[in-house]
């Protein structure tokens, strides 16, 4: 399946229990937890935890730090414009 978004980076990431990441900051962002819990926080969204199949989109453009309760993964998509100013005219 192809993003029609030239904008767009996805990043994995597994990060251990207790240990912490900075994701980068984008206008748009989308976070799926695809194993494990973490917990995440941005300008936008206090400290939450998130659970295996949940997602969180955020909006604002500032870094999203997480912590992992557990082993985890993590899918992060970052996105510089949205999709419609992406496709080809």
């Amino acid at each position: 399946m192809t993003i029609a978004n030239r904008y767009a980076a996805l990043h994995v990431a597994r990060p251990r229990p207790g240990r912490a990441i900075t994701l980068p900051a984008a206008p748009f962002a989308h976070l799926f937890v695809v194993r494990g819990e973490v917990s995440a926080s941005s300008r936008e969204l206090p400290r939450a935890p998130i659970a295996e199949g949940d997602a969180v989109r955020f909006t604002d453009g500032g870094e999203v730090t997480l912590e992992a309760g557990t082993d985890a993964e993590i899918l992060y998509w970052e996105m510089h414009a949205s999709f419609d100013a992406a496709r080809p005219a």
